[in-house]
């Protein structure tokens, strides 16, 4: 009977290894998801301060050339390729 009680205790105390194991775990997996999240919040504000960035940028550059007074149509060319430069920026972030 001893060894049947022995192998039972055994048992339990391997049992008790795996259930502290599995919690043990499991917070882990916990504290994971939240540093996930907040690293995914933290890219989603980069983005945008990288957007805002670019649209400031764009601003500046087109302050720039409309100050040194160039004709109407080299403007309109230099917005039309600023704001593909833009969209082209916006479609690399979306992804």
């Amino acid at each position: 009977m001893k060894d049947a009680t022995g192998l039972v205790d055994d048992i339990n105390r391997k049992v008790r290894k795996l259930i502290e194991r599995h919690n043990f775990l499991k917070n882990q997996y916990s504290d994971l998801i939240d540093k996930q999240k907040e690293l995914s919040n933290i890219i989603e504000e980069q983005k945008k301060l990288i957007e805002k960035l670019n649209e400031q940028n764009a601003m500046l550059k087109i302050a720039k050339y409309v100050k040194r007074e160039e004709g109407t149509v080299e403007i309109k060319k230099r917005i039309d390729v600023l704001m593909r430069e833009i969209d082209t920026c916006i479609g690399l972030l979306n992804n």
